[in-house]
């Protein structure tokens, strides 16, 4: 009689063709040759589809979030680009906004600064210039003023570039009435010469206080004023020469 064969032991192969003996009782399965090895105990299995041991990346197009402050900056920047006094002071007043708080965008913000600054320099230069070039309107003119101008003496083109200066200097003229001409008024201007105009405006007394080289005439902004411009009566030397003291 045959005896039959040995099974063998824990430690040595089975045959080929032979089945593998199935594990002790409470002993994890194996798992097939080529499957990869389960996650130790307590940590949890990798997502479907996504290889164990690989990091995740966020998804294409998905940047950082942005800054806070940073879309005022570029409001600031924009409009400091915009030639226009008001803008440019929006502009100015939202990048002292970002630059004071503790946002982002301080990069964009210091250089819409850089550029409002400039830009508003540039506008007070240009209204500095126009000052210069056009002088002061006869609208602004006011009782006492005295000023040097041109024109004034001939009346043949108009006086312009009037610049104030102080009574005791050299200057052409002295403002020694202005009035707010209504309807009527600026009416019966067109007919008047500035004697007739000026007459009931200005003091008795300081009419007859003027040397006989000092005449009186008026101006206006206009030829022709309208209902709301303004008159002035001006004193000034006939013969040219400057004043040199105050008449009124």
């Amino acid at each position: 009689m045959t005896n039959p064969p040995t099974p063998p032991g824990p430690d040595e192969p089975t045959g080929p063709g032979e089945p593998t003996p199935p594990p002790p009782s409470g002993a994890p399965a194996q798992p097939p040759y080529g499957a990869p090895a389960p996650p130790p105990y307590g940590q949890p299995a990798p997502a479907y589809g996504q290889p164990p041991g690989v990091p995740s990346y966020p998804a294409y197009g998905q940047g950082e979030p942005a800054q806070p402050g940073k879309g005022l900056a570029i409001t600031s920047l924009v409009l400091s680009l915009i030639p226009c006094i008001i803008t440019n002071l929006v502009s100015l007043v939202l990048a002292i906004v970002v630059l004071a708080g503790k946002k982002g965008g301080k990069g964009l913000a210091v250089a819409a600064l850089v550029i409002n600054i400039l830009v508003l320099a540039g506008w007070g230069a240009l209204i500095a210039l126009g000052v210069i070039l056009g002088g002061t309107p006869i609208d602004d003119l006011k009782t006492g003023q005295c000023f040097t101008a041109e024109g004034l003496t001939s009346g043949d083109e108009g006086v312009s570039r009037i610049e104030i200066v102080g009574c005791t200097k050299e200057h052409d003229g002295e403002v020694l009435a202005v009035k707010t001409l209504d309807a009527d008024e600026a009416e019966a201007y067109k007919d008047q010469s500035g004697g007739e105009a000026c007459g009931p405006l200005i003091d008795a007394e300081v009419i007859a206080a003027l040397p006989e080289d000092v005449s009186v005439t008026a101006l206006t902004q206009s030829e022709e004023p309208d209902d709301g411009d303004h008159l002035a009566c001006v004193a000034f030397q006939v013969d040219g020469d400057k004043l040199t003291e105050k008449l009124g």
